[in-house]
């Protein structure tokens, strides 16, 4: 996790060999090994299945890795 915008239920995520991505949650997020989007925090490791929705990516799943 490269930041985080609570406002905007917005992290960044930083992809090995293809850049940084934004990436929006909602309340149909599942989060695994993570209680929620406030545990969320700078310099975390995550993995994020998301799919583009109006020019956004949103995460149907978000997974902290271990």
């Amino acid at each position: 996790v490269v930041s985080k915008n609570t406002a905007s239920q917005t992290f960044r995520l930083d992809r090995e060999h293809a850049g940084i991505v934004r990436v929006k949650v909602n309340g149909g997020t599942k989060y695994q090994r993570l209680s929620g989007f406030g545990e969320i925090n700078k310099g975390m490791k995550l993995e994020a299945i998301a799919q583009r929705s109006n020019g956004h990516w949103l995460a149907s799943k978000v997974e902290k890795k271990r």
